[in-house]
């Protein structure tokens, strides 16, 4: 049968400068996009939910003077970049387990995948990624080798319903949480959560100010008509003199620490809420691939015939 065009974007993907793959190159989504979006409308702005700190950063000054360094007379003193001639590291060998080991065995097998990354790979036209990259400075939205599968994964399984969608890395989790409570959040404001959730997402936010407030749940976990009371008539003088909250905290897949995971119509039923009272959702879904078919007790399967579901697909 032939392959759908959503279902491999190997065959679709679109071709890339090679002055992509440089070191501390652009690092963006939109080049990586396998198909047009402009058919869809743009993104909501959140403008007016951005903290004073946040709504007063501008541009890097040395990014924007990127464009006279294509001159051909301009010699940059600004980047810092270090000579990839003096790296210690010349070579490094990796042994990658096979796709077939789905044993659990944490030991390496013998058949292991042998690779080899070097710092003259991307000018011998071996790979778009080597030590050279690696190793030096990058953009702080992450690799754009590494963005681009990312882009495509997105756009694959998610497929955000906006026009100007982009992806952008973090270090981690806490990081990215951190980073998005330091944009919103001031002093004695509230985020909104689960009644019971994630502790080092409340540790995060409470150095700066942060105060949460839990929405009841059930076994699919945060009750949207409960979330809906809670905002429909806010009252800033029975919560401290604080603001209605406008921070959604979610983790809908496997959640921490009940572990209820929510279906597709509780989702949308808080997301509706959400669109009502003007709410930024930031979901922690870290799980949502470690979902598994329903139970059946007499069913006989193997690693290779599990697939992922999404809730009540």
């Amino acid at each position: 049968a032939k392959e759908s065009d959503t279902t491999n974007p190997q065959r679709h993907r679109r071709e890339v400068n090679p002055s992509q793959w440089g070191v501390a190159a652009s690092c963006v989504s939109e080049p990586f996009k396998t198909r047009s979006h402009k058919h869809k409308p743009v993104a909501l702005r959140w403008d007016h939910h951005l903290n004073p700190e946040s709504a007063s950063r501008e541009g890097c000054t040395l990014k924007a003077a990127f464009k006279h360094l294509q001159k051909a007379d301009v010699i940059s003193l600004g980047g810092g970049l270090p000579l990839s001639e003096y790296f210690p590291f010349e070579a490094m060998e990796h042994a990658v387990l096979p796709l077939d080991n789905l044993n659990g065995d944490t030991r390496i097998p013998k058949k292991a995948i042998g690779l080899q990354s070097t710092k003259a790979d991307m000018a011998s036209g071996k790979s778009i990624y080597d030590l050279t990259v690696a190793l030096n400075y990058s953009q702080g939205s992450g690799s754009a080798q590494l963005l681009r599968w990312i882009t495509e994964h997105a756009e694959l399984v998610h497929n955000p319903p906006y026009e100007d969608w982009q992806c952008n890395m973090t270090i981690g989790n806490t990081s990215a949480l951190d980073m998005a409570f330091r944009m919103f959040v001031q002093r004695g404001d509230y985020v909104l959560s689960d009644d019971y959730t994630f502790s080092s997402a409340v540790e995060t936010a409470l150095p700066m100010g942060a105060r949460f407030l839990g929405v009841e749940m059930d076994a699919e976990g945060m009750l949207p008509q409960s979330l809906h009371e809670m905002l429909k008539d806010w009252d800033p003088t029975a919560h401290d003199g604080a603001r209605k909250p406008f921070l959604l905290y979610s983790i809908p897949t496997g959640q921490s620490p009940t572990g209820a995971t929510q279906s597709l119509q509780r989702r949308k039923d808080i997301y509706r809420v959400a669109q009502e009272h003007d709410l930024i959702i930031l979901e922690d879904d870290p799980y949502y691939f470690l979902q598994m078919d329903k139970f059946d007790g007499g069913a006989e399967s193997s690693l290779f015939d599990a697939s992922s579901t999404s809730p009540e697909s």
